[in-house]
């Protein structure tokens, strides 16, 4: 079985204390249905995942080595950022234009990403996330942008973000399916209900 392709739901790293999944969103937040209008769902799923993101690089925990050391370099910054990762979400979501489906594919790579031993910090969350956020925009939505325009909004150059996208699309080896079954378990692990 290819293991970019989860076709067992046990195979999703719930549990991991190392996984993006574990995403919390508690019951009082989520209104009804008809209440919920695109902007809180989108400030439910910012605070979702960017919670979540937290906790992962504040629990950072040393993984085994990699196969994959030369691939993450570009991803590795010498300094921790100064935008926090809530804001550097409302960033991305304010200048792509991105829909929420794209946030939760992007999730569904990063936890990818952790099951292949990479370990995300504070030092490569940043870059991570845009990178899964450009890919899912690139591979779920109609309207794209140039990657110069991205690159200015991931305040990357254009070169970085290039070998980014390219370094990411090798880790997965250029495979980013994802069928619905899993998507809908992500989903419903931050409890928006998304067209």
């Amino acid at each position: 079985m290819n293991e970019n392709i989860i076709e067992n739901p046990s195979d999703i790293s719930f549990n991991s204390e190392l996984s993006t999944s574990e995403l919390e969103i508690s019951q009082d937040e989520i209104c009804e249905e008809s209440i919920i209008n695109k902007d809180k769902q989108v400030s439910l799923v910012i605070n979702s995942i960017s919670s979540t993101l937290e906790k992962l690089i504040n629990n950072e925990k040393q993984k085994k080595d990699t196969d994959l050391k030369e691939l993450i370099k570009p991803f590795n910054s010498k300094t921790i950022s100064e935008i926090s990762i809530n804001d550097y979400l409302k960033r991305i979501i304010k200048y792509t234009n991105c829909e929420i489906n794209s946030l939760i594919y992007s999730i569904i790579l990063l936890d990818r990403i952790c099951l292949k031993n990479i370990n995300l910090s504070s030092y490569n969350i940043h870059k991570f996330l845009f990178a899964t956020i450009l890919l899912a925009i690139k591979i779920n939505e109609d309207n794209i942008y140039s990657n110069t325009y991205y690159s200015q909004i991931a305040g990357v150059s254009l070169k970085e973000l290039n070998l980014m996208e390219y370094n990411l699309s090798i880790i997965f080896n250029f495979n980013f399916f994802v069928n619905e079954r899993i998507f809908n378990l992500y989903k419903e692990a931050i409890k928006i209900n998304i067209p």
